[in-house]
């Protein structure tokens, strides 16, 4: 019975022979991508495009009511 694997974050190593798998997955891919600081920047940058998407999508399901342009006599 093969051994399964706990952690389901895998990328492959640099020679492509072998696949790495848990920290070693993961340090290795943000080493790929411009290491932690290039990592971070887009990792904070996404949840930031995330998050201004869905706000404008809940702004866009408001029902706003149209009201008439005229002024309110005070008393």
């Amino acid at each position: 019975m093969a051994k399964k694997r706990k952690c389901s974050l895998q990328v492959p190593s640099d020679d492509g022979k072998r696949t790495l798998y848990g920290t070693a997955a993961q340090l290795h891919y943000i080493a790929e991508n411009g290491g932690w600081d290039a990592f971070m920047e887009k990792t904070a940058s996404d949840a930031a495009k995330l998050a201004v998407k869905h706000a404008f999508r809940e702004m866009d399901k408001a029902k706003f009511k149209v009201t008439s342009n005229k002024k309110r006599k005070s008393s």
